[in-house]
């Protein structure tokens, strides 16, 4: 089947098949998510470095930023085992960016949060990523972007409904 095809019916200018746009697919979405992290990471290098944090780090205090959480939300939220997120907290605390609400040393459960420092931390990165979204969807109508959104939303419910890969 041709990938590309001149449209009788409507119109005589080139359209696209199904196989043209599953392609396209396969190839645009993990090079755009790449592309975009990239980006994201290296409008924030200077805050990172300021800190003495990496991008593993900026993960926990985005999911902080919206409010306490658990271990476990944690390492829920960003699909990440616990012994990790335990030694990524354990950073943060170290750099006054995190604390938890812990009343014994030894308390099992506790909920963690942002420090004033962590809080200042995570506005300067939640402006430079708005500014870097803002740019992203420039010259994109917002009905175009309203069907992306859309669009995306069905594509994360499927991975869902399938179960999300633990082989990444």
């Amino acid at each position: 089947m041709k990938k590309q095809m001149k449209c009788q019916k409507h119109c005589n200018q080139t359209c696209y098949t199904e196989e043209y746009f599953r392609e396209s697919w396969k190839t645009l979405i993990p090079v755009l998510m790449r592309t975009m992290k990239k980006d994201m990471d290296n409008r924030c290098r200077k805050e990172m470095d300021e800190y003495g944090i990496s991008k593993i780090h900026l993960g926990y205090l985005m999911v902080l930023s919206q409010g306490e959480a658990t271990l476990t939300s944690l390492s829920d939220a960003l699909s990440v085992d616990r012994s990790n997120t335990t030694r990524a907290i354990a950073d943060l605390r170290s750099k006054g960016l995190v604390v938890d609400d812990r009343e014994k040393e030894n308390s099992k459960k506790y909920n963690l949060s942002l420090t004033e420092e962590g809080l200042k931390l995570t506005v300067l990165i939640e402006k430079k990523l708005d500014t870097a979204f803002d740019e992203y969807v420039k010259g994109i109508s917002p009905k175009e972007l309203k069907s992306l959104i859309e669009t995306l939303e069905k594509i994360k419910e499927n991975i869902e409904k399938n179960g999300v890969s633990d082989d990444a």
